[in-house]
């Protein structure tokens, strides 16, 4: 090395150390032009350049470092960082692994090390990064809650508690930690715990917008959905550009006792005006001939096909479709693609099954036209995970909304939403940006699962005493569904009402119920409260309910077919909006149009009635899964005949004037 390019680097590191990027750079760059190989001024002007936002340039610099002085832990390490922010990830994982084997006691390389592994999704490769980065450095609060969120990926949440707790311990203002610490009490149902870590976290960082949005979220899982909503209002003003954090604000808005459909629909094109218009610009699909009588290529895009109503909702269609008519098509945007039973019969029945999980919405949309899509159907709508991105691109002639959310989506790129007479009220259109598309009977096909308990006697028999039950999310609970229930139980003195739900049985949760209802003259000890239970469990408590106890103005969806398959009869309304008519569609495609009240008053009175009716009761118990199993809501065959004929006039349609 030449002495001049010495003083030149010692000046820059003097500079660097003040702050002053710039000049350091400049003079990191002189030593380099009097010594083009000095290793310690690469790697400083490839870590300025990269502070400075010169990603791309401190790649070179560092990877060129590393070629000239091996080893060189420290050069290596920054330029595994360096490649990760560039999305090089299996270029930094080699990177970092290199230097690893230069420096294998060095907590800060293992600490990266175990990021890339987390980038990967490699999650054992980066629990034992970070496993070895704490053991070198008990303190080190960041890669305890990097480790916790391994254990979390591997729901190994009894570790991950542990891990976080101990990020804490190093570290008490740790917000992260706090945050993530609190989506684990989520997870294992203890909600008010999680409702106290998030408070916490908050207190330590008012603009956490993460955190608002997980509180949002929690508070509306235990049925306080107006200040849910509030909490996703601090979650959009904190980070107003969150496309994901405004669409759960308008999944909260479907919970909230008055919200009109034409305020729903205000929302979500406002939604669509704030965060996609002005960064989309729709690309003309794909035109093939537009031949009516073609086998149609059929689309469908959805994180959700696998044990989720989407796939119960779904799996009859895939497995019915008649291949000569209609090829499917699904772009699983499911970030795990590890299968379940559900998502492999999925697999099985479609035509391609294609996991796009990894790709960008430019890149999906354009995935889409490349495979000719001429129907391209949104299973997600606003809830987690959608791709809403990908169909404002508009890559496929015909779009349609159908299963996976409640209502409109907001996209004017969307054509039709699918539903079904029961469905959609008189003046649906005034409430919908996109067209509301009727199919023939229900517009979902409900699969049973096929280790579904068996149907028990009547309970009421044994118990001398009705039991009504409420299974749906504590989100949909309200002061006015309270009154019904309440009027139901003082109707029905000797009754007792079951309550289950992940997270019912935390007394943060249903003590606020008991306390309302008490308000309203019921005793404390005629109400049950159970929580967290495996699908089968959770169905076979229907065995102990005599009636199902509906919700508005969120009504039952998946929560009813399973009453129905159990046997147990379901009392609703129709409200007016798309999440309202749930329950009334598919009681009146299972053939239980009687069961389907007028308003919340005779709701009450039809519930009354039954339970008064024990004959009648346990006649319908009896014979209610065969009813059901043959009726619309289960025939399968008939659901796809159905659907092909829609889509065909549809298409037809469409062909007239493409």
């Amino acid at each position: 090395m030449s002495e001049s390019a010495d003083v030149f680097f010692d000046d820059a590191q003097k500079k660097y150390q003040s702050g002053d990027l710039t000049d350091a750079a400049d003079l990191y760059q002189k030593a380099l032009e009097r010594d083009p190989s000095h290793p310690d001024a690469l790697h400083m002007l490839g870590l300025t350049a990269y502070q400075l936002g010169q990603t791309d340039a401190a790649a070179a610099l560092l990877e060129q470092a590393t070629k000239v002085r091996q080893p060189f832990a420290e050069a290596e390490a920054n330029l595994g960082t360096v490649l990760m922010a560039l999305g090089r990830l299996d270029d930094a994982l080699d990177a970092l692994l290199l230097a690893q084997t230069h420096a294998p006691d060095n907590a800060a390389i293992l600490f990266n090390l175990g990021n890339a592994h987390n980038e990967l999704h490699d999650w054992p490769a980066a629990k034992t990064a970070y496993e070895q980065a704490v053991s070198l450095m008990p303190d080190h609060a960041q890669a305890w809650c990097q480790l916790g969120m391994v254990h979390r990926a591997l729901d190994e949440l009894p570790q991950a508690m542990k891990a976080y707790g101990h990020a804490i311990e190093a570290q008490p203002d740790h917000s992260q930690a706090l945050y993530n610490l609190a989506n684990v009490h989520r997870d294992l149902g203890s909600l008010g715990e999680a409702e106290k870590l998030l408070r916490q976290a908050l207190g330590i960082r008012k603009d956490y917008a993460k955190a608002w949005n997980s509180l949002g979220t929690l508070l509306g899982d235990m049925g306080r959905s107006k200040e849910a909503l509030d909490a996703f209002d601090q979650a959009v003003l904190f980070a107003p550009e969150s496309a994901a954090y405004a669409s759960n604000r308008l999944c909260g808005l479907q919970y909230v006792e008055g919200v009109t459909g034409a305020q729903l629909s205000e929302a979500h094109l406002e939604w669509y005006w704030l965060h996609i218009a002005t960064s989309v610009d729709p690309t003309p699909p794909v035109q093939t001939a537009p031949d009516p009588n073609k086998t149609l290529r059929v689309g469908f895009v959805s994180p959700d096909f696998g044990n989720h109503p989407v796939g119960y909702l779904s799996l009859g269609l895939f497995e019915s479709l008649n291949s000569t008519d209609t090829e499917t098509i699904v772009f699983s945007t499911r970030v795990n693609t590890l299968k379940d039973e559900l998502s492999r019969r999925i697999e099985f029945a479609c035509g391609t099954w294609l996991d796009v999980a990894a790709l960008n919405d430019e890149e999906l949309a354009e995935n889409i036209r490349q495979h000719e899509i001429d129907i391209l159907f949104d299973m997600s709508g606003q809830t987690a995970n959608h791709r809403l991105a990908v169909f404002a691109r508009k890559p496929a002639p015909l779009q349609m909304s159908w299963i996976g959310y409640v209502g409109t989506t907001g996209l004017p790129t969307m054509d039709f939403i699918v539903g079904d007479r029961h469905q959609f009220p008189d003046d649906a259109s005034e409430t919908y940006c996109e067209k509301p598309l009727m199919m023939p009977d229900g517009y979902v096909c409900y699969t049973p699962p096929p280790d579904a308990p068996s149907v028990t006697a009547l309970p009421a028999v044994e118990a001398r005493h009705i039991t009504y039950g409420c299974l749906n999310n504590p989100a949909k609970l309200n002061a006015s569904v309270l009154d019904a229930f309440a009027k139901v139980l003082l109707k029905t003195p000797d009754s007792h009402l079951l309550f289950r739900f992940r997270g019912m049985d935390d007394p943060a949760v249903h003590t606020p119920i008991v306390s309302a209802l008490k308000t309203r003259g019921i005793s404390p000890d005629r109400l049950f409260f159970e929580g967290r239970a495996s699908h089968k469990e959770f169905l076979d408590t229907y065995n102990r309910i005599d009636i199902a106890l509906d919700t508005f103005p969120y009504s039952g969806g998946l929560t009813t077919c399973e009453a129905l398959w159990m046997g147990v009869p379901t009392v609703t309304f129709p409200g007016t909006t798309f999440a309202g008519r749930h329950a009334a569609s598919h009681m009146r495609t299972a053939g239980y149009g009687d069961l389907v009240a007028d308003d919340a008053n005779d709701m009450v009175e039809k519930t009354v009635a039954l339970a008064e009716d024990i004959e009648t009761l346990a006649t319908l118990r009896n014979e209610m899964r065969n009813q059901v199993s043959t009726s619309a809501l289960c025939d399968a065959k008939k659901f796809a005949a159905g659907f092909t004929g829609v889509m065909r006039s549809t298409w037809q349609d469409y062909c007239k004037t493409a």
